[in-house]
């Protein structure tokens, strides 16, 4: 399963044809909490680390960020994620 965050999962959702308010109501508990859309995007970012292992680290944050802005996550979630991989095996 693909790894997202809420922007993109509304907006994927409503593309589909869901109510705006059905989806706020589905949607709003399970990102209550930002560690749970935090966690997605590490888990995204673990998937990549591998092709990005070599680049220099200046690199490897802007693609990094570039990859989750484009999957949907919020700056604040992509920054939190970002500055982990330092801690990623």
């Amino acid at each position: 399963s693909k790894q997202k965050g809420e922007r993109a999962l509304k907006m994927e959702l409503f593309q589909k044809g869901i109510d705006r308010e059905i989806i706020e109501k589905v949607l709003s508990e399970p990102f209550d909490s930002a560690q749970g859309e935090e966690d997605l995007a590490k888990l995204a970012l673990e998937k990549k680390m591998k092709a990005w292992r070599n680049l220099p680290p200046q690199e490897l944050k802007k693609k990094a960020y570039e990859f989750l802005m484009r999957k949907g996550f919020d700056y604040s979630v992509a920054k939190d994620a970002v500055e982990n991989i330092r801690h990623m095996g």
